[in-house]
C-alpha cells in the first residue's frame, strides 16, 4: 500500500512536465478532495467566513456563538482598510462580499454606525459571495497545487490581494482563493536587466516587490533609496496586482507614463501549471497580455519589477472653495477651458466640483501660479484659498496629501468612469457637451470627479501593452458612479443599475470611440470588450486560451468572460436589465409612442378620469390626487405659453398604462403636436426648421412668437425626436421665411428638468375595473421540494403555489428650482392566492429558526417615458416556515390564503398611508407525531417594490409593500412513546396534572396572522394592515 501511494504521488507530479495541465481523466490517479489538496499544502487551507460574522449568532441558518469581543474590534475598525487588506476575508467594497440578486444573502454592518444592531440582531450572516476557503500563499509550489487541484476538481480559483476591487473579480460563490497579501519581498537594483536580454548595455534602476507589497510599503522603501516609483492614489493598493495589470494610473502618469508602461518583468504561475517569468525577452506575448489585459484571468503574478525614477521635484496645487449650487458649473467651465494648457505643462491630479489638487514636475513655483492664476483667482473670490508648494519628492506629498485622503470602505460603491479624449476639449462643440454633463450631474445632486491621468506627455511605443487604447489619446478619467445601502432592497439595487447604465450611455455619447479604465469603469457595461481593450481583445483572447485552455481562472467581464455567465453570478437578477439595455439602451416596457392629435388625446382622458375614481375610493387619503389634470383638446393656438401639458399612453391596448405630465416652465414654449397647422419638423446638430402648411398660422407665429428665448417641443414630426421622446430645444436667432411658411432657428437641445420651474406626472391604467381581480401583470408559480434537509431535520414542501397580480397609479409633484417634491403618491393593487403544504421530521431538539424558499423576482408591468420617468415594479414572492423545537417530531401542515387589496402610500407624509378593501382569508389543518414542544409556522409572503427614477436620478427613491401571511401553530405533546416488541407504539399519559391541566398531556392552538408593511425606504416604514384571527382555539387532543 505504502508503494502505491508513492507512485500517486510520482503520477501527480508528472503532470507538470507538460504546458496545459492534463484532464481529469489523467489526473485519476490523484486525489481531487480538497483534504488531498490541503495536505499538499502542509494543511494551510482554511474556510472563509465572512468578516463581520463574529457580530451574528446566525450563520447560514444554523445557530452560532456571537463573539462580542471581535465583533467589537470590527466595529470599530469597519470602515478602516488596514484591517481589511491584511484580513484574508477583508474586502473594501459589499459587492465583494454580498449576493447582489439576494438582498438576505450577505453579512454586512452599517458602515455609517457598525454598532447599530438593525443588521445583526436577530439577523442570519450568509456566505454571500465570498469563497469557501482560502490558501494564503507561500510560494509558487502552493500555487502549483492549487491550479492542480482546480483542474482535478473544478473548483475555481480567484486570486484575492487587497481586496481593492469594484468588479468582484477576486471573489466568488464556492471559489478557493488565492490570497497573496503575505508575498512581502522588496528590494532595489540600480542595474536590473530583464532575464534572458542580450542586449549589451540594456540596464535600469529598478525596484521588484513580491506580490502582496502595497503602494504605502513601496513609497516608503523607494525614499529610502532616493528614488521614484510610479503608483497609485492610495495606500493599501497591491502594486503587483489589478492595479498594474488592468493599466494602473498615477497622478504622476502624465508625464511617467502608466503602470503597465514602467513594468519589465512578472514572475507568474500561469493556470497550466508552470511557473514562468515574462518580459520583453522571455514568453513575451504573456508579458504583453499581463500589461493592462486584467488581473485574475492569465495566471497568480507571485512579484513583479518597476522601472524607477530618480527623486523627482515637482510642484503642487491644493485649490478649494466651497461648494456651492452657483459656483461649480463656473468652476468647471475655466477647468474645461485650460485643460489642454495644463496638459501640456505637464499637470496631473484630482479635480472636483470645487477642488483640485494637482502636481506637475515640469513647473516651478512661480510657473504654476502663472498657469493656474484663474482658477485661483476664482477660488479666492468665492470664499476659497490656494497653496502651491513645492516637494523634493513624491514621498513627502504621499505623506501630506494621499494618507489623509480618504476613500470609503465597508460600503457597496459601483465606479462609471470613461476615458475623455483631447479631441473633446479641441472643439466648442465637445467643451459644450462636458458642461452640460456637469449640469446634469449638479441636476441630480452629484458633483464630477476627474483623475487627471492621461498620460499626455508620455513617449509611449506603440502596440507594447495591452491596456484600452484609449488610454494614448486619454486627458481625463471622467464619469459617475453609484452606490446602495447595506439593507437596499432588490428592486432599490436594480434601479440602482439601470441609472449608472443611463449614466454611461450619456458619457459614451460626448466620447465616441474612446473607452474606459476597466478598473474604475462602469461593471455592468454592455460593450465592455470595446471600451476597455478595443482591438487588443481578440489577442487576450488567444493568450488567455493557451495558457488557461481550460478555463481555470474566469471573473466577471475579464478576458475570456461570456455573457451567459451571467447567469451565475452574484448579479444574475440584473441579467434581464443588462439584455435589455444592451438593446440601446432601451428601458422595460416603453411608452411605444406619443400622442400626436386632439382626437387621439380624447380617448386618454381617460386617465384622468379614472385617477378621479381612485382619489373617491381614499377618504382618508385625499391628498394622492387634489388635481385632476386636463386641457381642451380642440385648442390649437400657436401662441406660446408658459405651462404645457405632454400625454403618453402605451399603443398595445385601450386598458394600458398612460401618463400626463404638466409642466410650468422657465421660458415662453409651444407644443408643435398641438399646433394642427405644423407640416414638418427638421433638425440639424445646431438648428430647427419648422414648415406650416397654412400661412394664416404662418402669420399668428411671426407676431406671437419671440425672435430668442423660445422652447420648442417636438414630437416625432420630422428626425428631432426619437420614436418614443419629446424633443426640447432651446431657440434663438429665429428667421421667418413667408415664401416658404418655414422658421428656422439657432438651438441647442435640452430637457424638460433644465428648463421647468414646477412638474406634475399622473400616471395610472383607466380601466377602473382593473384594480380588482384583472390586474396589469399576473403571476402563477408553484414549487416543491426540500427547504432544508440536513443530518436531523427534513421540511418538505410537499406544495407551494402563490398566484399574485399588480397594478400601480401614481402622482409625483416636483418643484425643480429646489429640487423638492411637493407631492409624491403611489396605489398599489395587490391580489394574492396561496397554497402551502408541509412535512416535518426531526430526530433531535432545534432552536427555532426560519426556513424559506424564494421564487427569482419577477418583474411586473412597469413603464418609462424616456429621460422623464420610470417606474418599475417589482414581485418578490416566497414561502418557508418559522419552526423549533424541544425533541423529536414527526409533523405536517397546510395553509392557504386569498385576498386583495388597494394600498394607497403616501410617500411624503407616511401617516396619510391607507389600506383599503383589504379581506383576508385562510384555512388550515396541521398534525404532530411524538413528543415534544413545537411551533411550527407555515408562512407565504409577497414583496412590491417599486422604483420611480424622475429624470435619470434627479429624484430616486423606493417603496413598496411586504404582505405576509402567517398560520401560528403551537403544539404540545407532554407524554411518553413507548415502542413494544411488536412494533405497536402506544402514548402513555403523564400523571394528572394536580393543577388541573390537559390530562392527556397533547394541546394545540391555531392562529392566522396578515400583515402589510409599506415602505418609503429601508428606514422608513409603517404598518398599513393587521390581522390576528384565531383559526383553533387552545384544546385538548385525545390519544
Amino acid at each position: 500500500m505504502a508503494s502505491s501511494l508513492k507512485l500517486s504521488g510520482i503520477a501527480c507530479l508528472a503532470l507538470l512536465g507538460s504546458t496545459v495541465v492534463a484532464g481529469k481523466d489523467s489526473c485519476s490517479a490523484c486525489s481531487c478532495s480538497l483534504t488531498h489538496f490541503n495536505a499538499t499544502v502542509g494543511g494551510r487551507v482554511q474556510p472563509l467566513t465572512p468578516f463581520s460574522l463574529p457580530c451574528f449568532s446566525s450563520y447560514n441558518g444554523r445557530p452560532v456563538a456571537r463573539d462580542d469581543a471581535a465583533c467589537a474590534a470590527i466595529q470599530a475598525k469597519y470602515t478602516d482598510p488596514w484591517l481589511r487588506t491584511n484580513s484574508p476575508n477583508g474586502y473594501m467594497n459589499n459587492q465583494d462580499e454580498m449576493w447582489s440578486s439576494d438582498p438576505s444573502d450577505q453579512c454586512l454592518l452599517d458602515s455609517s454606525d457598525p454598532t447599530d444592531p438593525l443588521a445583526f440582531v436577530n439577523a442570519t450572516c450568509r456566505q454571500g459571495n465570498m469563497p469557501s476557503h482560502y490558501l494564503e500563499v507561500h510560494s509558487a509550489k502552493d500555487v502549483i497545487e492549487a491550479f492542480r487541484y482546480s483542474n482535478c476538481s473544478g473548483q475555481r480559483l480567484v486570486i484575492k490581494n487587497s481586496g481593492h476591487d469594484y468588479l468582484t473579480r477576486s471573489s466568488g460563490r464556492g471559489t478557493l482563493a488565492l490570497w497573496t497579501r503575505n508575498l512581502r519581498s522588496i528590494r532595489y537594483d540600480p542595474a536590473f536587466v530583464p532575464s534572458g536580454c542580450k542586449r549589451t548595455g540594456l540596464k535600469y534602476k529598478a525596484i521588484t516587490v513580491g506580490a502582496g507589497v502595497n503602494f504605502d510599503e513601496a513609497y516608503a522603501f523607494a525614499q529610502q533609496h532616493n528614488v521614484t516609483i510610479l503608483g497609485g492614489y492610495s495606500s493599501t493598493v497591491g502594486l503587483s496586482g489589478g492595479w498594474v495589470l488592468n493599466g494602473g494610473h498615477s497622478i504622476l502618469s502624465p508625464v511617467y507614463g502608466l503602470g503597465v508602461d514602467r513594468v519589465l518583468e512578472f514572475k507568474v504561475v500561469t493556470p497550466d501549471g508552470v511557473f514562468r517569468t515574462a518580459n520583453e525577452y522571455q514568453n513575451a506575448d504573456l508579458f504583453w497580455a499581463l500589461r493592462g489585459g486584467g488581473g485574475g484571468t492569465f495566471g497568480v503574478v507571485l512579484e513583479s519589477t518597476h522601472r524607477v525614477e530618480p527623486a523627482v521635484r515637482f510642484v503642487s496645487a491644493n485649490i478649494n472653495f466651497p461648494s456651492t449650487s452657483s459656483s461649480m458649473l463656473p468652476f468647471m467651465e475655466i477647468v474645461v477651458n485650460n485643460t489642454l494648457k495644463w496638459a501640456q505643462e505637464g499637470w496631473g491630479g484630482h479635480i472636483t466640483g470645487s477642488t483640485l489638487v494637482n502636481v506637475s514636475p515640469l513647473l516651478t513655483v512661480e510657473q504654476a501660479k502663472a498657469s493656474l492664476a484663474e482658477v485661483i483667482a476664482y477660488a479666492e473670490a468665492n470664499g476659497g484659498s490656494a497653496s502651491i508648494e513645492e516637494f523634493p519628492s513624491w514621498y513627502p506629498f504621499y505623506e501630506k496629501y494621499v494618507t489623509t485622503s480618504s476613500v470609503a470602505v465597508g460600503v457597496t460603491r459601483f465606479p462609471g468612469s470613461r476615458l475623455i479624449p483631447r479631441s473633446v476639449f479641441e472643439t466648442a462643440e465637445g467643451r459644450a457637451s462636458l458642461m452640460d454633463f456637469f449640469a446634469l450631474l449638479q441636476s441630480m445632486g452629484q458633483t464630477p470627479y476627474i483623475p487627471v491621468v492621461g498620460p499626455v506627455l508620455y513617449n509611449y511605443t506603440e502596440g507594447s501593452t495591452s491596456a484600452a487604447p484609449a488610454w494614448r489619446q486619454a486627458v481625463w478619467e471622467l464619469g459617475s458612479g453609484t452606490s446602495w445601502a447595506w439593507n437596499s432592497t432588490l428592486p432599490t439595487r436594480k434601479q440602482k443599475i439601470a441609472g449608472i447604465q443611463s449614466m454611461t450611455a450619456v458619457i459614451e455619447g460626448i466620447t465616441p470611440g474612446s473607452g474606459a479604465y476597466s478598473n474604475e469603469a462602469n461593471p455592468f457595461t454592455i460593450n465592455w470588450r470595446e471600451a476597455w481593450w478595443g482591438e487588443n481583445y481578440e489577442r487576450l483572447l488567444r493568450v488567455k486560451n493557451k495558457y488557461d485552455p481550460r478555463g481555470l481562472l474566469k471573473c466577471w467581464k475579464c478576458v475570456g468572460w461570456e455573457e451567459s455567465d451571467a447567469a451565475t453570478s452574484p448579479f444574475a437578477a440584473a441579467s434581464a436589465t443588462l439584455s435589455m439595455q444592451s438593446r440601446n439602451f432601451t428601458p422595460p416596457r416603453k411608452i411605444e409612442d406619443c400622442i400626436q392629435s386632439p382626437v387621439k388625446m380624447a380617448s386618454f382622458l381617460a386617465v384622468a378620469a379614472y385617477l378621479t375614481v381612485i382619489a373617491a375610493a381614499h377618504p382618508l387619503s385625499t391628498r394622492l390626487y387634489p388635481t385632476v389634470l386636463r386641457r381642451d383638446t380642440t385648442a390649437t393656438s400657436v401662441e406660446p405659453v408658459s405651462a404645457i401639458s405632454l400625454y403618453y399612453q402605451a399603443a398595445a391596448n385601450s386598458s394600458s398604462i398612460g401618463a400626463l405630465i404638466q409642466a410650468d416652465l422657465q421660458l415662453p414654449s409651444i407644443v408643435l403636436e398641438d399646433v394642427n397647422d405644423v407640416s414638418s419638423v427638421t433638425c440639424s446638430v445646431d438648428s430647427l426648421t419648422v414648415t406650416f402648411n397654412s400661412t394664416t398660422t404662418f402669420n399668428q407665429a411671426y407676431s406671437s412668437w419671440p425672435r430668442s428665448h423660445l422652447l420648442l417641443v417636438t414630437n416625432h414630426l420630422g428626425n428631432c425626436d426619437a420614436e418614443a421622446d419629446r424633443g426640447l430645444y432651446r431657440a434663438a436667432s429665429l428667421l421667418f421665411h413667408p415664401s416658404t411658411l418655414t422658421i428656422t432657428a439657432s438651438t441647442r437641445k435640452t430637457n424638460l428638468q433644465q428648463q421647468a420651474k414646477t412638474i406634475t406626472i399622473v400616471f395610472g391604467h383607466p380601466d377602473p375595473s382593473q384594480h380588482k381581480r384583472e390586474l396589469a401583470t399576473s403571476i402563477d408559480l408553484a414549487w416543491s421540494g426540500d427547504l432544508i434537509r440536513t443530518n436531523g431535520l427534513t421540511i418538505h414542501a410537499n406544495h407551494a403555489t402563490l398566484d399574485a397580480a399588480i397594478s400601480i397609479d401614481g402622482i409625483i409633484a416636483y418643484h425643480v428650482e429646489t429640487r423638492t417634491a411637493t407631492t409624491l403618491g403611489l396605489d398599489i393593487a395587490v391580489a394574492l392566492d396561496s397554497s402551502l403544504g408541509l412535512s416535518v421530521s426531526a430526530a433531535r431538539p432545534f432552536l427555532r429558526n426560519v426556513y424559506t424558499y424564494r421564487w427569482s423576482p419577477v418583474e411586473a408591468a412597469g413603464f418609462s417615458i424616456p429621460g422623464i420617468l420610470t417606474v418599475g415594479p417589482i414581485l418578490d414572492l416566497h414561502v418557508g416556515v418559522d419552526m423549533g423545537m424541544n425533541g423529536t417530531a414527526e409533523a405536517q401542515s397546510n395553509m392557504s390564503m386569498a385576498t386583495n387589496g388597494l394600498f394607497h402610500l403616501d410617500l411624503l407624509n407616511m401617516t396619510d398611508s391607507s389600506a383599503r378593501s383589504v379581506a383576508p382569508t385562510a384555512t388550515t389543518s396541521s398534525r404532530m407525531d411524538t413528543a415534544a414542544d413545537m411551533q411550527l409556522d407555515p408562512f407565504v409572503g409577497a414583496e412590491v417594490g417599486v422604483t420611480v427614477n424622475l429624470f435619470e436620478g434627479l429624484l430616486d427613491l423606493s417603496s413598496g409593500l411586504a404582505a405576509r401571511a402567517t398560520v401560528v401553530n403551537v403544539f404540545d405533546v407532554d407524554a411518553e412513546v413507548v415502542v413494544g416488541a411488536d412494533g405497536d407504539v402506544t402514548l402513555v399519559p403523564p400523571p394528572t396534572d394536580a393543577n388541573g391541566g390537559c390530562e392527556n398531556g397533547y394541546w394545540m392552538t391555531s392562529d392566522f396572522w396578515f400583515n402589510v408593511t409599506a415602505s418609503m425606504t429601508a428606514l422608513v416604514t409603517m404598518d398599513l394592515y393587521h390581522l390576528d384571527m384565531p383559526l383553533m382555539q387552545t384544546r385538548c387532543i385525545a390519544f
